[in-house]
């Protein structure tokens, strides 16, 4: 399997929620995979066996993250981040670890721009 690795830099505006896009190429059933985003160095969302795992995760992100499970099984590992502020700028990372021939990591880099009335951006 090969990974699309999600090369973005996202502008984004304060106080709405951000969604990190991720999937597998091809698409596979990672549902039971173990996987972590982060940002810098600190985890703002695990799953483990199937579940969210609070156990590790930046108190930051306390009720502000969530995956799709019911789009895992198509591969899609992509993270919602609600109520973003400036302090969630940073560069994210995406871990599907410990699942051989599955193994990567794909990056992205968040800039939070503070604004009226305006929409996200992506390039």
């Amino acid at each position: 399997y090969n990974f699309w690795h999600l090369l973005l830099i996202l502008l984004f505006f304060r106080y709405h929620d951000l969604i990190l896009p991720y999937e597998t190429r091809p698409p596979c059933d990672v549902s039971m995979k173990p996987v972590e985003w982060r940002r810098n160095s600190k985890i703002v969302h695990a799953r483990r066996k199937g579940v969210e795992d609070t156990d590790d995760k930046d108190p930051a992100f306390k009720d502000r993250t969530k995956t799709f499970p019911d789009d895992m099984g198509n591969g899609n590992l992509s993270l919602k981040i609600s109520n973003v502020t400036k302090k969630d700028e940073g560069i994210y990372t995406v871990n599907l670890h410990k699942t051989l021939p599955l193994t990567g990591t794909a990056k992205c880099n968040v800039t939070v721009t503070i604004g009226k009335n305006v929409e996200h951006v992506l390039f």
